[in-house]
């Protein structure tokens, strides 16, 4: 997806994959650890070969004569990738399915709600979910920084499979966590490890800076920045002008042999990027698959504590990493290094625009028979 992806992404927030030679033994003892329990500590491999049984991998062994397949090795983005000087504490990573970040008028749907909340109102009301979250991605792509700060808090109390956070490369808080057994002080302490002036809230204003991509959260001129992730995964989803119902309409209404080749994942690699200039249906349809990519992509924001003397160390970098200062509870500066990556870009098709489709209209359906169902992401 790289040549299609870089044009409207910068550069520095995508992760630069490589292919590997792996021996299919050894990948299928390593395919063994999606199964073990969250954090599970291996001390090495020969322990994974005779500790776990081979029916507990996810890629058994095959009859045929493959020795070695072809694997994507991708950089751990639970990680700051550059050393920087006059840090200390763990590195705290979050991981946050954004969502599309504009509201997007149908043709035949009149509803106050975003794509997101639709479609996460029919996952709640198909009881995929026990309760519908407040997380609203226009409020986090707003620029306003209390309704930027509302809506983290909102996904970090219900996460919805959206949000996950790490320390030190170990998962400490994801949906698995039931809302219900949130404790703010536990999780602050899991964050902030015998650091009691930072807690949970400090967490979501650092993050918060750096979404919209400003360096100190004193300032009184908060806004979202050009500069920003955020505002660079906005006008890269915005290729899409077209929009989910219609786009299913004009698929819908190519030809069957059309149709298969847009549910193939390679179909762009042959096609470039002459299809954006285009306004036929296909092309119109291929635009809406590029940017649903962009839509269901993940961020990975990760930061770590510096002291104040490395400030002007962590300002040299660009793009993707910089550096925040917030005040903590006792009123002193905290300055946080910080990365940030865009992982998950998966190409959409076909299949991902049917599925995705027959959930948005159940879940206006629902909207239309419960008016009342939840908070309205906009008012007219």
């Amino acid at each position: 997806m790289e040549q299609f992806i870089a044009p409207f992404l910068d550069d520095n927030y995508l992760i630069k994959a490589k292919l590997v030679n792996i021996n299919s033994d050894e990948l299928h003892h390593l395919a063994k650890i999606p199964s073990l329990p969250r954090n599970h500590k291996i001390e090495d491999f020969d322990e994974l070969i005779s500790t776990y049984p081979t029916g507990s991998s996810r890629f058994p062994h095959k009859s045929n004569c493959v020795r070695t397949i072809l694997a994507l090795e991708m950089p751990d983005a639970t990680r700051i990738p550059r050393p920087i000087s006059h840090c200390f504490g763990p590195t705290i990573t979050l991981e946050i399915k954004p969502k599309q970040g504009f509201f997007q008028t149908h043709p035949g749907v009149d509803v106050p709600f975003c794509n997101n909340c639709i479609l996460q109102i029919e996952k709640w009301k198909s009881a995929n979910f026990s309760s519908m979250y407040d997380y609203c991605p226009l409020a986090l792509y707003s620029g306003e920084r209390s309704k930027m700060e509302f809506a983290l808090a909102s996904l970090i109390y219900d996460p919805h499979r959206n949000l996950r956070i790490f320390v030190d490369g170990n998962s400490i808080h994801d949906d698995s966590d039931s809302p219900t057994n949130f404790d703010e002080k536990v999780l602050s302490e899991l964050i902030f490890p015998g650091t009691p002036n930072a807690n949970i809230q400090i967490f979501i204003k650092i993050i918060t800076c750096i979404l919209a991509g400003v360096t100190d959260d004193q300032t009184t001129q908060f806004s979202l920045q050009q500069s920003s992730v955020l505002f660079d995964l906005l006008k890269a989803q915005k290729i899409d002008n077209i929009g989910i119902v219609h786009a299913y309409e004009l698929y819908q209404s190519l030809p069957q042999n059309i149709q298969r080749e847009l549910q193939k994942k390679s179909n762009l690699l042959g096609r470039g990027l002459g299809f954006l200039s285009k306004i036929d249906a296909r092309s119109l349809v291929e635009r809406y698959l590029l940017a649903a990519t962009m839509k269901d992509c993940s961020l990975m924001i990760s930061i770590r504590l510096v002291d104040k003397i490395g400030e002007n160390i962590v300002r040299t970098f660009g793009g993707g990493s910089g550096f925040v200062r917030v005040r903590a509870l006792d009123g002193q500066s905290l300055y946080f290094a910080f990365s940030v990556r865009i992982v998950d870009l998966d190409p959409k098709t076909g299949k991902n625009l049917e599925s995705a489709y027959a959930r948005f209209m159940a879940g206006i359906a629902l909207i239309k028979s419960h008016p009342n169902v939840h908070r309205p992401c906009i008012t007219y």
